[in-house]
This record gives C-alpha cells, structure tokens and sequence, in this order.
C-alpha cells in the first residue's frame, strides 16, 4: 500500500487535539492489543503506517500491533471526521512507568483547520474560548464515541479529550468527578455504562 499524500505531505503542526484513552484493572500487552485494535476500528482509522528510524524518516505500511506501536513511536493512518473530511491521525502509547499506560490519538491542529476554518489560530486566537466550543463540542462528542466503542471491545475504562493533555483520565478524576471547570472533556463510568462529560470552556 502506498502512502496516501494526506499523510506524506501534512505538516504535523500547530500542536495536537487528542483522545487520551485508559483501560481500568489489570493492563498486560493482550489488554492493550485489544484496545488498540478496537480503537482502529471504532474510529475507524483507514491505513497503518510507522515512522522508523533512519535518516529519510519515510513512513512504511505496518501491522497495527503494540509491539509495532513500541518500535516506531507512533502510527499514523486517516480518518473521515464527522463532517466529511479525512485527516491524518497518529497514535502513541503513553503513560506506563509512572502512571497508567494509555493509548494517545492524536489529530494535528493544522488538518483540523484545514477541515472546519472555525478552529482558526485554536487556542491563541481570539476566538478560542467557549466560543471555540462550536467546533470543538461535536468533534469532543465523536471521539468520546470512538472511546466508547474502543472500551466496549477491551473492557473498561476512561477518556479523556482536549488539546494538549497532560495527565492521564484518572488523574484528573481523583476527586472522583470531573473539575467543575474543564477545558477537557471525558468518558466516565456511569451506572448505565460510560456518561460523556463535556468541556467547559
């Protein structure tokens, strides 16, 4: 399979809009595999691609595997958002020696605003407080589905969605709620399965 342009040619810029999502319990290479895979297909992410080391950085077609994932740092493939548009996405594994493992999905803000000119200079510009909630709620609401899909398959867990993301879900949910004030949004356990919480401001 040949690398589709989207990914070639986008610059990875502006920073990252990202889906932070946390297996709950135990979590060895087989629980994370699950997720993985279930996360590929709940988005659905077309294509699986690695970025290796060596001096051209050119990507190659990989198998969508956490051994793989471990290996190249990143993989990357695309997916049709919401209102029609393909974007590149990455995927990274995160947290895991000082915190819980996690897998990041990750969009770069300049594909996004390539496919709605709403998200403009998100977050400097002038129009990225609540009124970036516009754009932002419906894309929040999407991936918390994807999540919601992911953890169906894998077993349960968190999400968490917003730019930048520090902390993993269950950082943030020491206090047992989301902040009152959240630039974040989230996927917690509820009694009738996984409640989206969504941002604030």
């Amino acid at each position: 399979m040949s690398v589709p342009p989207i990914i070639a040619e986008t610059a990875w810029t502006g920073g990252f809009y990202q889906l932070y999502v946390e297996p709950e319990g135990p979590v060895g290479e087989g629980r994370l595999q699950r997720l993985l895979t279930a996360l590929w297909a709940s988005a659905p992410v077309d294509g699986c691609f690695a970025e290796p080391y060596g001096a051209d950085r050119a990507l190659r077609e990989a198998p969508c595997t956490v051994r793989e994932l471990r290996k190249a740092r990143r993989l990357v493939g695309t997916v049709l958002l919401p209102g029609g548009r393909r974007v590149p996405c990455g995927c990274a594994l995160a947290g895991g020696e000082d915190g819980p493992p996690l897998l990041d999905l990750y969009f770069p803000l300049s594909a996004l605003h390539r496919a709605d000119p709403r998200v403009g200079g998100f977050p400097f510009d002038s129009r990225s407080g609540a009124e970036s909630l516009e754009w932002r709620a419906p894309l929040d609401a999407w991936l918390a589905g994807v999540a919601r899909g992911a953890l169906g398959e894998a077993g349960p867990g968190l999400a968490m969605i917003g730019f930048e993301l520090e902390g993993a879900p269950s950082e943030e949910l020491r206090g047992g709620a989301p902040p009152a004030d959240r630039p974040a949004a989230f996927l917690v356990p509820g009694s009738g399965g996984p409640e989206y919480v969504p941002a604030t401001r």
